[in-house]
Order: structure tokens, then sequence, then C-alpha cells
């Protein structure tokens, strides 16, 4: 409980002084491969929000059997001065997947159902580490812990690593 408490009122002190906007590319974590658009909600603002576009696949003995466009929507809180900051944030990711059926069969396999898609669905937060510079560069680097809903009421916790590079203006 202490620990909970602690981590609320870290929400609320300290301050992250950056530029207001900035545009990344995102290597694992809530949007596989992908681009997103941050932005806080005031120039000098601890606070923000980011929204992106992303491409994932899943593995299953190392042969790609889904595939998946993704719609990651989050809030964050940074905490720090100048230019070295925690991140800390929670979110949404909405997308569709679909069955990669022409890898799962191979030349001594025939496949006789159909590839189907289907809606997906993850809660996630956001712990990483955040780096802005004065020209403009940005790093992000942490952990997604997510939760992945589905459609049988089978839930799952993930924890998905994530590295982020871009441009602040």
């Amino acid at each position: 409980m202490r620990a909970f408490l602690l981590l609320i009122a870290l929400l609320f002190v300290g301050t992250a002084s950056a530029q207001k906007q900035s545009i990344y590319a995102d290597f694992g974590g809530t949007s596989g491969f992908g681009l997103s658009y941050d932005r806080r909600f005031a120039k000098n603002s601890p606070w923000g929000f980011r929204a992106g576009l992303g491409y994932g696949f899943l593995t299953v003995d190392g042969a790609v059997t889904d595939r998946a466009v993704l719609f990651p929507v989050s809030a964050y809180r940074l905490l720090g001065n100048g230019k070295h900051n925690l991140e800390l944030g929670a979110g949404l990711t909405l997308g569709v997947g679909w069955e990669d059926n022409d890898r799962v069969c191979n030349y001594y396999y025939k496949c006789d159902f159909p590839a189907e898609s289907y809606f997906l669905a993850f809660l996630h937060t956001t712990v990483g580490y955040r780096l802005h510079t004065r020209s403009g560069f940005t790093l992000r680097a942490g952990i997604n812990p997510l939760l992945v809903l589905s459609e049988n009421n089978y839930t799952t916790l993930n924890a998905m690593p994530y590295l982020s590079v871009g441009y602040t203006f």
C-alpha cells in the first residue's frame, strides 16, 4: 500500500520542461514497428498524450503465424527536470489481426482452413526513460506491461520492452 501511495504522489511532483510535440519511430512495445505523434497539453506541462500506428506480428516456434495493424493511444506524465525524465503512462491499444496461413502452411502440409481476421485490444501502462536534447533528438526506452483482452474472456498479462527514436519540435 505504501508503494502505491508513493507512486501516486510521484505523479504530482516534479516538472518536466521540454518542447510541445514529438514524432518518433517505435520498435516493440504497444506499436510493434510504428510511428507515433506525441503532444504535451501545454508547452512546459509534464502531462501529455501520444497516438500511433503500428504493425505487429506473433511468432510460434520461429514462424510468423499472425500479423496485426495496431492503434495505440495513451496519456503520460514526465517526472524530472531538463532532458532526462521518467515517463509513466497508461492507455489502450486497438487493432485488427489476421492469420498468416502462407507462413504456417508449407509444402508438406495443406491448409484446408481460411485465414480469419479478428479484433484485438489491450490495456497498457508505460514505465520508461525519456531523453530530450536541445537539438530536438528524442529517445524513449522502457517497458509496457499490458493486459491483452480477448473475445472469449481469456486475458493475458505480458510485458513488452520498447525503444523509440525521434524528433521534438
